[in-house]
């Protein structure tokens, strides 16, 4: 039953976004403020810090996928960031000193990270004509302060799930 809980989780979180863009996004409501969610990449990250980083390297690659199928236009964005964001948080958190405020901040510099590499992606193969400065100021922005309230809100319940977890699963 334990093995079905995170994959279970991580599915809620990429619906959870995808009801996000559909139901709350700005630009139903007529301004040009672009905000994304990256619920899934931040659990992602939580589950690699707190549960099993090898497990969250293997969940962002299924879930990486799963995201360009769903989402995207080009396959192999999120199939490659997730994966290679979770890889250097991880060497990232070997040298700082961990408290939940640190990784959560680290996750948030690791959206934005993900934003601009998404971008800047999208920008060399022509699926964007949008400027930087639009880019920074329309999107990563609120896009970061969306995910930040995220993070002041789910950081601490989320980790504790997840230490939770880790410790049934040592137990047994």
């Amino acid at each position: 039953m334990n093995k079905y809980i995170l994959p279970l989780l991580l599915s809620l979180l990429l619906i959870s976004e995808n009801m996000f863009e559909t139901i709350i996004s700005p630009m139903l409501y007529g301004t040009q403020t672009i905000i994304v969610p990256h619920f899934l990449f931040i659990g992602l990250i939580f589950i690699a810090l707190y549960y099993d980083a090898k497990l969250g390297l293997i969940y962002g690659a299924i879930f990486g996928l799963l995201f360009d199928i769903v989402n995207t236009e080009i396959i192999g964005i999120y199939l490659g960031c997730f994966p290679l964001f979770i890889f250097l948080n991880s060497q990232v958190m070997k040298m700082l000193y961990a408290n939940l405020f640190v990784k959560s901040l680290l996750a948030l510099i690791w959206t934005a990270a993900l934003e601009y590499s998404v971008y800047g992606l999208n920008y060399l193969f022509g699926y964007t004509t949008m400027n930087n400065s639009f880019f920074m100021i329309q999107r990563l922005i609120p896009t970061l302060i969306l995910n930040g309230v995220v993070l002041l809100f789910a950081a601490y319940p989320l980790s504790s799930f997840l230490k939770g977890l880790k410790e049934k699963k040592e137990e047994n």
